[in-house]
This record gives C-alpha cells, sequence and structure tokens, in this order.
C-alpha cells in the first residue's frame, strides 16, 4: 500500500466511557477501560446497533495521529487497533456517507424498478447532512434530522457483526499511560504475553510531544 501523510493502512476502535448507542446493560455500565479490558480479555469486539439503521457493527476509524488528540477527545483515550486487510477479509469495510433524502428514496421505493438497499448495505450506512447543505435542502430534510450530521472527517470503517480476533492481530492497544498497560498486564497473564510492550501507544507521551511540537495552529 502506498504510503501517504493522510492516510493510513490503519483502523483503531475506541472505547466510550458513556454507553454506546443501544449497548446492552452489561456493556453501558462499563467504564472506556473496562471495556477496552474486556475487549482484549475476550478477543471479541462486539457490535452494537447503529443509530440510524438499527443494525448491528463495529466501529473504527482511519484516523491519522494529527488528528487523533481531538478524535480521542469525543471518545476516550482507550482503543484497539487492526490492519485494514484485517478488517476487509473479516467482512468489513469504509462507512458510506449517504445523504438523508438518497436514504428516504431508496427505502421507501417499493416499485419494480428500484428496490430498498440489500440488507447487508444498511449496517455500513450514516447520514450525511453537513452546516453547509442549501436552506432550500433543510427544509425538506426528514424530521428526525433535527441537527446536521457531519461524521466524514472520521473515516469510518465498519464490520456488520461482532469481530473476533486473535492478540497476533492486534497491531497496537492505546491507553493513556504505561500505568494503564501494566494494570491490563496484572489482570491478565494472557494479554500480557501476547501484547508486549511494543504493541502499545501510550497517548500521555503523545500529548507531550504535541506540546513541544504542536502539529495544528491554535
Amino acid at each position: 500500500m502506498p504510503t501517504h501523510p493522510d492516510y493510513s493502512k490503519f483502523v483503531i476502535h475506541f472505547t466510550k466511557e458513556d454507553g454506546p448507542h443501544f449497548a446492552n446493560r452489561d456493556i453501558a455500565r462499563q467504564t472506556a477501560a473496562e471495556r477496552l479490558f474486556s475487549i482484549l480479555d475476550s478477543t471479541v469486539l462486539k457490535a452494537t446497533k447503529m443509530p440510524w439503521s438499527k443494525i448491528k457493527a463495529c466501529c473504527f476509524t482511519e484516523c491519522t495521529w494529527s488528528s487523533l488528540l481531538v478524535h480521542s477527545q469525543r471518545y476516550s483515550q482507550f482503543g484497539i487497533g487492526f490492519t485494514k486487510e484485517f478488517l476487509f477479509s473479516n467482512g468489513g469495510g469504509p462507512a458510506l456517507y449517504i445523504a438523508p433524502h438518497l436514504f428516504q428514496a431508496q427505502s421507501f421505493h417499493t416499485g419494480e424498478e428500484l428496490l430498498p438497499f440489500a440488507r447487508e448495505l444498511y449496517a455500513f450506512m450514516t447520514p450525511f447532512y453537513p452546516p453547509y447543505s442549501p436552506e432550500q435542502y433543510q427544509d425538506e430534510v426528514p424530521e428526525q434530522f433535527e441537527t446536521f450530521v457531519d461524521y466524514t472527517h472520521e473515516r469510518e470503517w465498519r464490520v456488520p457483526r461482532n469481530l473476533s480476533f486473535s492478540l497476533n492481530d492486534v497491531e497496537f492497544v492505546i491507553v493513556p499511560s504505561a500505568e494503564e498497560m501494566r494494570r491490563m498486564w496484572d489482570a491478565s497473564d494472557e494479554i500480557r504475553e501476547g501484547l508486549p510492550e511494543d504493541k502499545w501507544l501510550f497517548m500521555n507521551n503523545y500529548e507531550q510531544i504535541e506540546r513541544l511540537w504542536p502539529s495544528r495552529l491554535p
């Protein structure tokens, strides 16, 4: 794969402090750290329902390092990274950003010439309703879109089911500090043996680098 500064061959799943959309009760009660440990310990990333289609999927971002800190502020500093190749081989791929009026037109068309989207596609779909939408379009957009929706900056990938993996499949783990790594090591011999120190990225180191050599304008 060619190397580009704004393009990555890796994708990351960040856990959240608040409950994922439509998560079951056990997942909703966990902290971001507990969720990451549960994923590593079970070697299963559980799919949750997407807020628009209500179809289950696992979500990832192709976020590059230049925007990683901003992205982690929205989710958490706990994440797990895989290659795109691994996700693609497990049925994953880039999210499909689609304008609401196109989704509505396809979903509710009952004629013979144009059928609804195949069910497999719905897990990948996410609305695209940007702030620069023309005023006339805003007047016609479906009522459920009371605010703008634009997640294209996340460069999202999805897998439309639970993702099972081995620790060898994990390219890196993101945690706030080395202390968090050691805490997970102490809690699981399998994690300590399967994910040596060179597989862990510590966000406090990255924050210090960004403070000393900022890559973004204030």
